[in-house]
């Protein structure tokens, strides 16, 4: 039954996180886009500096949600390695692949209509299942602030 609700809140968690993830995402999209179409409309013709200002939105939004991501993967991993401390005879490999499936943001996986938003969607999820598996490898890696939260995660 444990394992029922450690599912449950995981997946549960990371709907609520990779929404609010998604929510920073279009947020930022937006900001760029408005910017880009005020700067275009003020050099007339001066496509080469707004290109240069669009590239460095689009890694300052990647950096960002890629951040956003590898914490959530922190997160779950803590989650994992609380669960599984309290009930040594748990079958192991289930929760990690659970924590893994919860690890990976899904509000990222909408259809992508370019290719840079689909570049930052790959990039988001490395760094989610990165970040997870490099925490349940060396738990030391998650930092306590982040530990705490994955305590209310754990069952």
């Amino acid at each position: 039954m444990s394992f029922l609700w450690f599912t449950i809140k995981a997946y549960l968690f990371d709907a609520l996180y990779s929404y609010a993830v998604g929510l920073v995402f279009v947020a930022f999209a937006l900001a760029a886009s408005a910017r880009s179409q005020k700067a275009a409309r003020r050099h007339d013709g001066d496509s080469a500096s707004s290109d240069a200002s669009i590239q460095a939105e689009n890694v300052v939004i990647t950096s960002v949600v890629f951040l956003l991501c590898s914490v959530q993967g922190l997160i779950l991993a803590g989650a994992v390695k609380e669960s599984l401390a309290t009930r040594p005879d748990a079958w192991w490999l289930l929760w990690y692949f659970v924590g893994f499936g919860a690890a990976l943001p899904a509000g990222l996986s909408a259809v992508q209509r370019t290719e840079d938003n689909a570049t930052s969607q790959r990039i988001s999820y490395l760094g989610a299942a990165g970040s997870y598996l490099a925490a349940c490898f060396w738990p030391d890696l998650i930092p306590s602030l982040l530990l705490k939260v994955s305590q209310l995660l754990a069952v």
